[in-house]
């Protein structure tokens, strides 16, 4: 297909914020997790992890702009047709619902390993505060994500049966 011709709904490549965010509370979930972790296992496969993780997130955050500046050229029509396909809206969401469930995951698992072994046993008490407000943080953003996902599935869904 060459460049002149138009997208079709299929092919447009849509900025997806949601997914820029859970990309990027997947890093920092894992970051966290790996933080607060008492029993660390050392091993090369779990370094590359979480050094990749956060490469993962900043490549989203460009490929969001760089979608985003190509999505503002195409024509409105286009955009409304391409954004209310309602198969692209459901891959979305599952993709969504997937990452955020396991954001919040790690969030969970990093106050379970504060019952196990409390913090400030290893940081000073500004890193322990630090630390709880990111873990906060990534939760609280992980179930909005979640929730809004689940909220779109039940749109989706609902809209079959109709």
């Amino acid at each position: 297909m060459s460049m002149s011709q138009p997208l079709s709904p299929e092919q447009a490549i849509l900025p997806d914020i949601r997914l820029s965010i859970c990309h990027t509370i997947l890093a920092a979930g894992f970051l966290l997790l790996n933080i607060q972790n008492p029993y660390k296992v050392e091993n090369v496969l779990f370094l590359v992890i979480m050094l990749l993780m956060p490469v993962v997130a900043v490549f989203s955050w460009y490929f969001f702009f760089k979608r985003l500046k190509v999505w503002k050229k195409i024509p409105p029509d286009l955009r409304n047709r391409v954004t209310r396909t309602p198969g692209v809206l459901k891959n979305r969401a599952f993709s969504h619902l997937l990452m955020s469930l396991l954001a919040a995951c790690l969030t969970a698992l990093g106050y379970i390993g504060h019952l196990i072994s409390p913090i400030e046993s290893r940081y000073n008490q500004i890193v322990e505060i630090l630390i709880l407000s990111l873990d906060g943080l990534i939760g609280v953003t992980a179930i909005a994500v979640l929730s809004r996902t689940i909220r779109d599935l039940l749109t989706f869904f609902s809209a079959q049966r109709s």
